[in-house]
């Protein structure tokens, strides 16, 4: 195993993925709008969702970090109007003080339901889905729900292995499912 040819392979191919943005359709003024979302590298992802963590236990098991405030947050956004686009950045002067603003978190805001959904759902395909479909294939099914955090935090896998197809895990220990009639049932 050559482990920085490896590297430089990833390296690659997350440099050739994030070159093509992720674009969403969404109604602003009754005008279809493109919105055009950079895709991030791992690492600056990771600092984006960490900064906004879970507010529910159910968010936390679906995405593991507040995937609203991820989206209504994302940065470097652009609106496409077909050719015309706009970076959402405004320079506010205030006396000798010059503040850029960054303008998507308003646009997010006054946007309606579904096209919120379709924000959540691209940013979530993008860095949830395809990664734990990449990890799919090469470990197979079983591995990759282990290396799931859904998986460690219910306690379906032990020592790196899933739990064995028949089987379930209660109390921490491997009790057989029944199979067939139980003896002394009727």
């Amino acid at each position: 195993m050559d482990l920085n040819a490896l590297i430089a392979r990833q390296k690659s191919m997350l440099e050739k993925r994030i070159k093509t943005p992720l674009e969403v359709e969404v109604v602003l003024a009754d005008h279809v709008v493109t919105v055009v979302m950079p895709l991030m590298m791992p690492g600056a992802f990771f600092d984006l969702s960490t900064a906004f963590p879970a507010s529910s236990a159910q968010e936390l098991r679906r995405f593991g970090f507040g995937l609203e405030e991820v989206a209504r947050h994302y940065p470097d956004i652009v609106i496409r109007d077909g050719d015309e686009e706009d970076n959402l950045l405004s320079v506010a002067v205030d006396g000798k003080d010059k503040e850029i603003h960054y303008g998507w978190p308003e646009v997010y805001d006054v946007r309606d339901y579904d096209d919120r959904q379709s924000i959540r759902a691209a940013i979530w395909g993008e860095y949830v889905y395809r990664p734990q479909q990449a990890r799919t294939a090469p470990l197979g099914r079983d591995r990759a729900h282990c290396h799931s955090e859904v998986a460690v935090v219910q306690g379906d896998c032990r020592r790196g292995r899933s739990v064995p197809q028949g089987r379930r895990v209660v109390g921490g220990s491997r009790r057989p499912r029944a199979r067939g009639p139980v003896p002394g049932r009727g």
